[in-house]
């Protein structure tokens, strides 16, 4: 800078040795100095297009965009076989949004030069957002044939074909990328992991992952996702072992440790898991996953007393988590709390109208609270929001069938739940009984056969099994069906004082809901 301020004492009117300065003076982020040096420079008769451009450059970087592009029109002016002017304005002209005349600038460029991949570059970025996907795929690719190792139209490429949902061609790109481009580009590894991820293609993902490690054995977030991919991949031991080291490393990790706790559960160690819940609760009191998680445990374990405090914390901190209010609910439905259950599933409703499980849970409280009309209201409400929600589908078939009314309708929302899910022998089940009781025992045998062979240790659907067999004369079938169903509910005392009088009288049924 001091030699070119010297010479600029020789020769006060140098447009060279002003723009030289310029540019070293917005290299240093002193627009002053650097405009003042600019605007002498202009202020020279027959200025080089080469120095324009410099300054237009100055311009550009002090976000005087107008005044920019009327120095790449002077060189254009000038030089307009210069195709490179043509895609600095054409590039200033697309931040501007101009994409009209920015596209005409760019077209130019390549008519000069039509091996210039950043010209199909930026193209294919105008492309882009005036919607045409394939356009600019095309722009990119040759941009990528112009120059197999430009970065940015790789990833631009990959980007279009994930978001035209052709993850498969995104891949390809990421891989052909590595190849093309030397570097470890973190970016695109990890770009390329996420979408191996998002296909559940774990094995190649981890090959990828396994390379980050080998050449940064810290690097924690490889590790964590190895652990996350352990976990999908149900191999629950070296998830924890992964886990626990990135623990290690980050021991204040609440999210980590909230996972490792999930981990835990799967592998049935509920006291590890809850360890690593209340030792989150030490370090954020309000981490609303693991407050729900924690209650949802104690739920699991019937430790009610425990998990409804945690649930109404979670049910405070976030009102629009439809989950949290179904466990809560449930909870205190099994502490015959119907009134409060109710009340909680209201609150969620009002949140949520259209969370289909919060009517079907309230519908279902109802029913336990013998308020047949809410009962109905809220069934039906869910199977509006949520046509192919079976269990609706099959409870309130079911409940027609045990009432004996609209047998026809209970037959149709019945078969609509089958058909929704073949093989559920609960569902299977309530089919059967709907046929028993619209006296048609024989087709009702035929489904509850195959209901008790997709749940064999269910005792209502064995004990309807053996009911349909006295009903068809086969006593001894039905028999042998009620004495396996006492085997697996010996309390069922109705049923064990028919047989132990001799008698088969049918007992009440006892639902297949």
């Amino acid at each position: 800078r001091d030699k070119y301020t010297l010479a600029l004492k020789s020769d006060p009117s140098s447009s060279y040795l002003h723009a030289r300065l310029a540019l070293l003076h917005a290299g240093m982020n002193d627009k002053a100095r650097a405009l003042g040096h600019l605007d002498s420079a202009l202020n020279t008769e027959n200025i080089d297009p080469k120095i324009q451009v410099s300054l237009a450059d100055v311009l550009v970087k002090f976000g005087l965009l107008g005044r920019a592009i009327e120095l790449y029109d002077g060189a254009i002016q000038q030089q307009s076989q210069n195709a490179e002017v043509y895609v600095k304005k054409g590039v200033l002209l697309i931040s501007l949004n101009e994409l009209d005349q920015a596209n005409a600038a760019l077209n130019h460029s390549i008519q000069l030069r039509p091996d210039l991949p950043i010209a199909y570059y930026h193209l294919g970025r105008i492309a882009l957002e005036q919607q045409h996907a394939d356009q600019a795929i095309q722009y990119f690719e040759q941009a990528i044939s112009g120059q197999r190792d430009f970065l940015p139209a790789h990833m631009a490429l990959a980007k279009v074909h994930e978001q035209q949902g052709a993850i498969a061609d995104a891949i390809k790109v990421y891989q052909q990328t590595i190849d093309a481009v030397h570097g470890p580009m973190p970016l695109v590894r990890s770009e390329l992991i996420r979408l191996y991820l998002r296909e559940r293609s774990y094995e190649p993902a981890l090959l990828l992952l396994g390379e980050i490690r080998r050449e940064d054995p810290n690097n924690v977030e490889a590790l964590l996702r190895i652990g996350l991919i352990n976990v999908e991949q149900q191999e629950f031991s070296d998830a924890i072992s992964n886990l626990q080291a990135v623990l290690d490393h980050r021991p204040n990790d609440v999210m980590v440790r909230d996972y490792l706790g999930l981990v835990f559960e799967q592998t049935n160690e509920y006291d590890k898991a809850i360890e690593q819940y209340l030792h989150v609760l030490t370090l954020d009191a309000q981490y609303l996953d693991t407050i729900f998680h924690l209650g949802h445990l104690y739920y699991r374990l019937k430790t009610f007393e425990k998990s409804i405090p945690l649930l109404r914390q979670a049910v405070s901190l976030e009102p629009e988590r439809v989950d949290v209010y179904i466990v809560l609910a449930l909870s205190l439905s099994q502490l015959t709390q119907y009134d409060a259950a109710a009340e909680i599933l209201q609150r969620g409703i009002e949140k949520n109208a259209t969370a289909s499980d919060l009517h079907y849970h309230l519908a279902v409280v109802h029913d336990k609270r013998d308020r047949e009309a809410e009962l109905i209201t809220h069934m039906e409400e869910t199977i509006r929001l949520d046509p192919d929600h079976a269990d609706a589908l099959n409870y309130l078939g079911y409940y027609y069938v045990e009432q004996g009314v609209r047998l026809d309708d209970a037959m149709g929302l019945i078969r609509r739940a089958v058909t929704l899910e073949p093989d559920n022998g609960y569902y299977v089940d309530s089919l059967a009984w709907a046929y028993y009781k619209m006296g048609q025992a024989k087709e009702a045998l035929v489904h509850l056969k195959r209901a008790v062979e997709l749940v064999p240790t269910d005792p209502v659907i064995v004990q309807h099994l053996g009911d349909v067999y006295l009903s068809l004369g086969q006593r001894d079938e039905a028999r042998r069906a009620w004495q396996r169903s006492l085997e697996l509910d010996p309390e069922n005392e109705m049923l064990r004082e028919a047989l132990d009088q001799g008698g088969l009288e049918t007992p009440p049924g006892m639902g297949g809901i």
